[in-house]
């Protein structure tokens, strides 16, 4: 595996990093890039960035964090390997997206708006607890595993709500 710009990145001594698996993605402009590796690709890659974050020296709270990032990494390689929901998603109830314009999505890859903050006085419980519509339509897909990403935000909220990897990073940590 090369890793010369990973090795110029350490060169710049950063106190933390995290990498993200590459989407196509609506609110990059990335539909149609074809820019997400195989798992095969990642799966290395992911060794490695586990390995890295376990051996990175960190106290108090920043234990936790890298735990968490060892644990993201693996989780991602499998999410892409499965091509499946590897722990349950909660985009669309722990979590949501804000675009520019207002609009409220459940997850940024889905991107599709379930309503807008504009049109509410800048107010999310309308959009978040009347469940109408599509709010309704994608939480029942999300929750039937209809879909799947390796998305770094939802992933961290999936993993906290998830206590078997709480658990696995809990003992990482001690």
């Amino acid at each position: 595996m090369k890793l010369t710009f990973y090795e110029g990145l350490q060169k710049l001594q950063p106190d933390s990093y995290i990498t993200e698996v590459a989407e196509e993605r609506v609110e990059l402009g990335t539909l149609g890039w074809d820019i997400t590796p195989s798992a095969e690709q990642y799966a290395p890659l992911a060794d490695f960035l586990s390995a890295e974050a376990r051996r990175a020296p960190a106290r108090g709270l920043g234990r936790f964090t890298a735990a968490f990032r060892a644990a993201y990494y693996q989780l991602a390689r499998r999410v892409l390997a499965e091509q499946r929901q590897v722990i349950p998603c909660y985009a669309g109830w722990a979590s949501a997206h804000i675009a520019p314009n207002g609009d409220v999505w459940t997850c940024c890859v889905r991107a599709q708006p379930v309503g807008n903050l504009r049109q509410t006085a800048y107010d999310l419980r309308p959009i978040w607890f009347e469940q109408v519509g599509c709010l309704r339509e994608l939480r029942r897909s999300i929750r039937a595993g209809e879909c799947a990403c390796p998305m770094a935000n939802a992933s961290y909220a999936n993993m906290l709500l998830h206590p078997p990897t709480m658990v696995r990073v809990a003992r990482d940590v001690l």
